[in-house]
């Protein structure tokens, strides 16, 4: 299982849509690929008060919190976050993973600092799909 998670690591972090969607549907088509999840979303969430602040006294607003493996410079990050998003879209509800991030707590995507210019498939609903991630706080 860990050369596996290793090769869909390499897959999913490379900047182009094309690789993280081979590496994606590599990860959906494992016979254990609830695991698999589980271990490539381990520490990703959703906090709305996730603040980065910068020099100058600015910050970025970024709710989604991504693991180390979804973080990269300015170049990459775009596609990073891409993969990231077709993840938590792709991972199966019995998942061990954060509250925040299953798919029957968010109801709307939104996604300030976001740059990637392909849609991610994992989160494309039945009819249509929401420009807004919002967490359903009850």
């Amino acid at each position: 299982m860990k050369n596996e998670i290793e090769k869909i690591k390499k897959l999913i972090t490379t900047p182009n849509y094309q690789t993280i969607d081979q590496g994606v549907a590599y990860l959906r088509e494992m016979n254990n690929s609830q695991n698999a999840f589980e271990i490539l979303l381990e520490g990703c969430k959703y906090d709305k008060d996730d603040f980065i602040f910068l020099e100058g006294g600015e910050y970025l607003w970024l709710p989604l919190v991504p693991n180390n493996t979804f973080k990269g410079n300015d170049k990459e990050q775009p596609f990073l976050d891409y993969a990231l998003y077709n993840l938590i879209g792709y991972a199966p509800e019995e998942s061990k993973i954060d509250d925040s991030i299953r798919k029957k707590n968010l109801t709307e995507l939104f996604l300030p600092q976001i740059r990637f210019s392909k849609f991610p498939h994992g989160n494309k609903r039945q009819r249509g799909y929401s420009s807004r991630l919002r967490r359903n706080y009850q």
